[in-house]
C-alpha cells in the first residue's frame, strides 16, 4: 500500500499528529530540514504543511467538534488539541514567501513579492486563535485577556494595538514573567513532544499508547497547559509580525518593465536603403504641417524640427553660403572710414615745386658766402701783419 492510500485511511487524529510532528521537525531544525528559509526544499515543506493543516481544519469544522456556547470543561479531552490548528497555520504563513493563493513559486524577480500578504494571513490566524482562547475564559492571563478586550475591532486589531507596552519597565516585567511560565510549561509538556515525535508509521492500535496510563482529566490538563504555552508564543509573534508589516508597507515597490528584444537589422537593398542619399537633405516641413505631425500625444518626436520666431532668417541660414558677406565696396568702405575720422588722408607733394625751392635756397646761400668773402679779404684778420 502506497503512502497516498495509507494517508487517506488515517483518522483526523492521526493526520493531525503526523502534521504536528513534521511542524516540530521544521521549526526545531531537525535533520533533513536544516535549509535556508528561502530555499526550494524549505518552502516546499511549508507549502505541504499549510495544505495539510488547512485540510484538517476543514474536516474538524465539518465534524462540529466545538460549539460557541460550551465551556472548556465540556469539551472532549481528545478534541482540545485541534484548537491549535490556527496557531500552527499562523506560524507557517509567517515563514511562507510563495503565492498564498496558488502555493506556487513566484515567477517575478522580487523574492518578497508575497511576503506582506502571507504575514497578513499569519496575523489573522493568530488573532483568531487568541480570541478563541479568550472566549473559554480559563486559559489567558488577566494581562492577555485585557489586551484582547482592548481591540477596537476584535478580529482585526491594528498594528499599534498589537505592539505592547510603551513603558519599558512594564514590558520587561511582563517578559520575565512570561519567560518563567514558558520554561515551566515546556518542562511539563515534554510528554507531548515525545508523543508527536514517535514513528508516524506505527500501528494504529499503539497510536495513543502514551496517554493510556493517564485518565481523561490529566490529558485535558496537559492540553490546557499547551494552550497557555502557545498563547504566550502567539502574542509574541503578533508583536513581531505587526512590526514587520509596518516595514513592508513602507518599502519601495519594484517596477518590472518588459524589455523588448532588439530587432535584427536588415541589409541595405534597393527596396530598403535606410534613407541614405548623397544629396543634401531638406527639413521635412510643409506649409500645412501640424503639431501632431511633429510630436505624438505621448511626447515622442516624429520629425526633426527647430523652434524659431522668423522662418525667413532660418531659410537664409539653411540655403546661404554659411558666411557673412560684405555689403559695400572697398571705395565705399574707405570713404566711410575717412568720414568717421578712423583714417588720415596723406598729402600729395609737388615734386617740381620742391625741387625749385631746394635750388633757390642753395643758390642764395652761395651768394651770401661770396658777399662775405668780398667784404672780408683773405688775411684781413691778421692785425700784426704789415699793412704797408
Amino acid at each position: 500500500m502506497n503512502n497516498k492510500d495509507n494517508k487517506n485511511q488515517q483518522t483526523v487524529s492521526e493526520r493531525y499528529r503526523n502534521a504536528v510532528g513534521k511542524f516540530q521537525s521544521i521549526f526545531n531544525g531537525s535533520s533533513g530540514f536544516g535549509e535556508r528559509k528561502d530555499s526550494l526544499k524549505y518552502q516546499t515543506n511549508i507549502s505541504d504543511l499549510i495544505k495539510e493543516f488547512t485540510l484538517i481544519h476543514l474536516i474538524v469544522s465539518r465534524l462540529d467538534l466545538f460549539s460557541e456556547n460550551e465551556s472548556l470543561d465540556e469539551i472532549n479531552a481528545s478534541y482540545i488539541q485541534f484548537i491549535n490548528i490556527d496557531y500552527y497555520l499562523g506560524l507557517l504563513y509567517s515563514e511562507f514567501i510563495w503565492n498564498p493563493k496558488t502555493g506556487q513559486v513566484p515567477e517575478a524577480s522580487d523574492p518578497i513579492e508575497f511576503k506582506e500578504e502571507n504575514i497578513s494571513i499569519a496575523k489573522t490566524k493568530l488573532v483568531h486563535y487568541i480570541v478563541q482562547l479568550d472566549n473559554y475564559g480559563e486559559i489567558l492571563s488577566k494581562t492577555q485577556s485585557s489586551r484582547v478586550n482592548s481591540f477596537k475591532e476584535l478580529y482585526n486589531p491594528t498594528n499599534d494595538e498589537l505592539i505592547t507596552y510603551s513603558n519599558p519597565a512594564l514590558k520587561r516585567a511582563d517578559k520575565i514573567e512570561n519567560y518563567k511560565l514558558e520554561k515551566e510549561l515546556k518542562d511539563k509538556l515534554q510528554i507531548l513532544n515525545d508523543y508527536y515525535n514517535q514513528n508516524p508509521e506505527k500501528d494504529e492500535e499503539q497510536d495513543d499508547s502514551i496517554f493510556q496510563r493517564f485518565d481523561e482529566e490529566v490529558v485535558k490538563a496537559i492540553y490546557v497547559d499547551q494552550l497557555r504555552l502557545f498563547s504566550i508564543s502567539a502574542f509574541n509573534n503578533l508583536e513581531l509580525l505587526s512590526m514587520e508589516l509596518q516595514v513592508l508597507s513602507n518599502r519601495p515597490r519594484q517596477r518590472i518593465t518588459e524589455i523588448e528584444a532588439p530587432k535584427p537589422k536588415e541589409e541595405p537593398s534597393l527596396s530598403n536603403d535606410y534613407g541614405y542619399t548623397t544629396k543634401l537633405e531638406s527639413l521635412p516641413f510643409k506649409n500645412n504641417s501640424k503639431i501632431s505631425d511633429l510630436i505624438s500625444k505621448q511626447g515622442k518626436i516624429l520629425q526633426p524640427f527647430t523652434i524659431t520666431s522668423n522662418k525667413q532668417d532660418l531659410k537664409l541660414k539653411v540655403f546661404g553660403t554659411g558666411q557673412v558677406l560684405p555689403s559695400m565696396s572697398v571705395e565705399e568702405y574707405l570713404d566711410y572710414e575717412l568720414a568717421n575720422g578712423k583714417m588720415v588722408k596723406e598729402e600729395v607733394k609737388d615734386e617740381k615745386n620742391d625741387s625749385d625751392s631746394d635750388n633757390s635756397d642753395e643758390e642764395l646761400e652761395k651768394r651770401q658766402w661770396d658777399d662775405w668773402k668780398d667784404d672780408n679779404p683773405k688775411g684781413g684778420g691778421n692785425m700784426k701783419a704789415n699793412l704797408g
